[in-house]
């Protein structure tokens, strides 16, 4: 595998990671979320199977969701912690 190929992949997984850790709804992009899990399959060095774009997008969604609707509990509870001291 080339460098430049190696770098790629790099790059389209931080962007992908970013997209699941960090970016709020208005910034979540699905269609650049497909093109990245396409690219990243067509550029990966393992020819195990991948998932597919839909379970992907799935997944990042489910985490999204799964931190914004926990965040509001996890908010709470240290600021009932933090009132108490």
């Amino acid at each position: 595998m080339a460098d430049h190929d190696k770098y790629l992949i790099e790059e389209l997984e931080k962007r992908l990671c970013w997209y699941r850790d960090e970016a709020t709804e208005e910034e979540f992009d699905a269609e650049e979320v497909d093109a990245i899990c396409v690219m990243l399959q067509k550029l990966s060095p393992i020819k195990e199977p991948h998932m597919t774009k839909e379970e992907a997008y799935e997944k990042i969604y489910e985490e999204v969701y799964f931190i914004r609707s926990h965040s509001a509990v996890v908010g709470r509870v240290l600021l009932f912690y933090a009132a108490g001291d």
